[in-house]
């Protein structure tokens, strides 16, 4: 069990993600399969989720105080909400793959139409 593993660690210089972010990782990634296993509504589990908003889990080995930030409202279950996948696709993470005015080509084709654009003007 990772959780058990990285908790129970000598530290950072034998194990990387034993930090107090990678121990609430993986005790996200527990509860998130213990709760996919009960297969609950997805209201049902943000609701019992959010039971827990603000409670300090003590003796965990990080600072734990809730599953999902104060401000979010969305309807998700856990295992989604702590997947890479859902990650990438905040607006956040996809605006920052989205930079087009960046690219080097996207540049050059932008130059040459507002050339173009001002030839015809």
């Amino acid at each position: 069990m990772r959780y058990c593993t990285l908790a129970t660690s000598p530290g950072q210089l034998f194990d990387a993600t034993a930090t107090p972010e990678g121990i609430k990782q993986a005790i996200l990634e527990l509860d998130a399969s213990v709760l996919r296993a009960y297969d609950l509504p997805v209201r049902l589990e943000r609701q019992l989720l959010d039971f827990f908003r603000g409670a300090e889990r003590k003796g965990v080995g990080c600072p734990f105080d809730g599953y999902y930030p104060p401000d979010f409202r969305s309807i998700v279950p856990l295992h989604k909400y702590i997947s890479s996948a859902y990650r990438r696709s905040t607006i956040d993470q996809v605006a920052e793959r989205m930079k087009p005015g960046e690219s080097a080509h996207v540049l050059a084709t932008l130059r040459s139409a507002a050339e173009a654009f001002e030839e015809e003007s």
